[in-house]
């Protein structure tokens, strides 16, 4: 059983959120969106408690008494929505795992602090008539009514058992064939699902652990300690083994276990009957007529083990205390041991055991039943990349999408590193911004991509590949993007910017260069599918092929340049927000807009008419259109600003507007 999508509303900065989960997801955007809260919002849908009002999602400008009753009125809902259920867990959560995915949906209300938890149940007709009854004089009658509607329900004679008639609905709606005859049984309370009235029904079919970014290193790793994240998934694990030994131990020496409890009723009767022969001689005397009856409870003795874990980490041969190691070793630790503390299949074969007067064959079908029963597991990290050296975050990287391709484990990863966004995890990124007090969530898909820019998938593909492991990936992360064609294009505008008092990083904008006009389209629809403000920068190319050593002047080469120039650039003007309405054709004078720039030929035209820059690239050892971009950055870096071109300077205006 996965996560499949996770419905957040009213939780601290998320307004309203709709995510799909792959195996592997990573969480990007900028800071304050709402990323971290996406991963805390899923906590608590499997552990609860622990809201108060501050947790609620407010709307910005309220003034006191507002907020009070905004308070009042307000509520904090986690939907989860699972697939891939295996039959059993369907046979565990019963009425709420008849279908192909199950839903549940924890809230908090603020004015009374109440949790509620609901799921999606199904059922046949009319089935909660047997469900709901209490007495003998309304099951029955009511299991016979239904056999009138559904002679498929067996029958169980005059005086059938309520649990004998619960069996036979479940027999029914279980049946493949009656699954387009269930209705949805809506609100039905799920609280017993997770826990709440005893066992954990949920964590049996999928479990979640929370790594936080503010981990208390030393209390996770070297102790095992409550509410603690290796608590949580060790201990569980620690609990599921132990059972395990414990039952396959009560099975060995039931006949013993039963001689005992006889043993201990025939005792503990024989003490009470003559306690309360005792007493009742005295009571008569009271009160004549009046006596007591002690009845004992035997309850079923049952071995108890608790087990406890010490955590020794030891360094280059040195044991020390983990609070005397790094930031980095320590979580490198915590990740490793939940990477290996993951139930899969070698561990269940590991710790399996055949009883005593068990065939192999029956300790074989016993084993295959507890691997069908394996949990899947759900690993949220908030900032992996968090104290890792760039190499090891790079190999952090790479374990994280290995442990997502075990098929008992999905990943959620919240970053602000590139280092985490792979080439074959480019589907899985979910991009979460503010847009006001309103979160959005983009994604972006090969097929989409493919769609948009109308090129097959394979072509897409291969740019992904390509583009997202080099310093494309970055624009992921920031809150705004130029496109460009070159590194030098890049250089140039970095350092005017800087110069001129806008230092774009500060604002969050970064500079892609994608290495040519033609993978600018696609480069924009991947950023753009995002949801990453895009700025487009063109080189409209009227007179590269005039330029052009390979063709002689007015010779068919030339011409075919020039034709292929043409297309490409009136390509870049159909797809350019605004260009096309402006009546931009190619060989049109430079401009720039709120959206796109495009030169009428490219940059180093323009920076022919500023005679600074070319002194100051020849005095660095270069030339314009050399394409040396540490010639190109100390020129930018050197030259006086006061003769800047006209055109340059609407240039870098239009990228300061664009970066506030």
């Amino acid at each position: 059983m996965r996560v499949a999508r996770v419905v957040v509303k009213n939780f601290r900065s998320l307004k309203d959120i709709d995510i799909c989960v792959d195996d592997y997801t990573a969480l990007i955007g900028p800071n304050g969106a709402g990323k971290s809260s996406v991963l805390y919002a899923l906590d608590w849908f499997f552990k609860g408690g622990g809201l108060t009002v501050d947790d609620v999602h407010r709307s910005s400008g309220l003034g006191a008494a507002e907020r009070a009753q905004d308070d009042d009125d307000r509520f904090i809902s986690v939907a989860v929505t699972f697939n891939c259920l295996s039959p059993v867990d369907k046979e565990r959560l019963g009425k709420y795992g008849m279908g192909s995915e199950a839903v549940f949906r924890r809230t908090w209300m603020a004015s009374n602090s109440r949790e509620k938890i609901i799921g999606n149940a199904l059922q046949g007709p009319g089935f909660s008539a047997v469900r709901d009854s209490k007495k003998v004089g309304e099951f029955r009658p009511a299991y016979a009514k239904l056999r009138e509607s559904f002679n498929e329900l067996p029958d169980l004679g005059p005086t059938p058992s309520k649990e004998s008639c619960e069996t036979a609905l479940r027999v029914w709606e279980i049946d493949d064939s009656n699954f387009g005859k269930l209705e949805e049984v809506s609100d039905s309370d799920a609280s017993h699902l997770f826990g709440v009235n005893g066992t954990s029904v949920i964590s049996q079919c999928s479990r979640a652990i929370l790594v936080p970014a503010s981990l208390d290193m030393a209390g996770e790793v070297g102790a095992f300690g409550k509410k603690t994240a290796l608590n949580e998934l060790v201990g569980a694990l620690m609990s599921a083994a132990g059972e395990k030994i414990h039952a396959a131990w009560r099975i060995k020496y039931v006949q013993e276990l039963a001689e005992l409890h006889e043993s201990v009723r025939i005792g503990i009767d024989k003490s009470t009957a003559g306690r309360a022969t005792a007493v009742n001689a005295r009571l008569q005397q009271l009160i004549p007529g009046t006596e007591v009856r002690f009845t004992p409870t035997i309850p079923e003795w049952v071995p108890k083990s608790d087990a406890t874990i010490r955590t020794d980490v030891i360094v280059n041969g040195v044991a020390n205390d983990v609070a005397r190691q790094g930031h980095g070793t320590q979580r490198a630790v915590m990740m490793s041991m939940l990477q290996a503390l993951v139930p899969d299949v070698s561990d269940a074969s590991a710790s399996h055991m055949v009883l005593d007067e068990e065939s192999e064959v029956d300790a074989q079908n016993r084993l295959k039943e507890e691997l069908a029963g394996l949990p899947s597991l759900l690993v949220c990290i908030e900032e992996p990349e968090i104290y890792q050296h760039p190499v090891r975050a790079r190999a952090f990287a790479r374990v994280l999408t290995e442990l997502s391709n075990d098929p008992n484990v999905q990943v959620i990863v919240a970053t602000h590193s590139p280092y985490f966004v792979r080439p074959e995890q480019f589907s899985s990124l979910r991009r979460i911004s503010l847009d006001g007090a309103t979160t959005n969530v983009s994604q972006a898909t090969v097929q989409s991509i493919a769609d948009e820019v109308d090129k097959d998938v394979e072509t897409v593909l291969a740019t992904v590949m390509k583009q997202v492991p080099t310093g494309f990936s970055e624009g992921f992360f920031s809150d705004r993007v130029v496109l460009v064609e070159g590194d030098t294009d890049k250089a140039i505008l970095e350092v005017l910017c800087d110069r001129l008092g806008f230092p774009l990083d500060a604002a969050g904008v970064s500079i892609v260069h994608v290495g040519g006009k033609g993978n600018l389209k696609m480069s924009y629809a991947i950023l753009n599918s995002l949801g990453v403000p895009t700025y487009v920068v063109v080189d409209g190319d009227a007179r590269n092929s005039l330029r052009s050593a390979k063709h002689i002047p007015g010779s068919e080469g030339q011409l075919e340049a020039r034709k292929s120039h043409k297309l490409q650039t009136e390509d870049a003007i159909s797809w350019m927000k605004g260009a096309t309405e402006l009546g931009l054709k190619f060989e049109c004078v430079s401009t720039s807009t709120d959206f796109f720039t495009i030169w009428n030929d490219d940059i180093e035209t323009e920076l022919e008419n500023w005679s600074d820059f070319v002194d100051q690239i020849s005095k660095a050892g270069g030339q314009l259109r050399t394409k040396k971009m540490a010639h190109y950055r100390a020129a930018a870096i050197g030259v006086e600003l006061d003769g800047m071109p006209e055109s340059i300077r609407d240039f870098v205006k239009s990228i300061r507007s664009f970066g506030e």
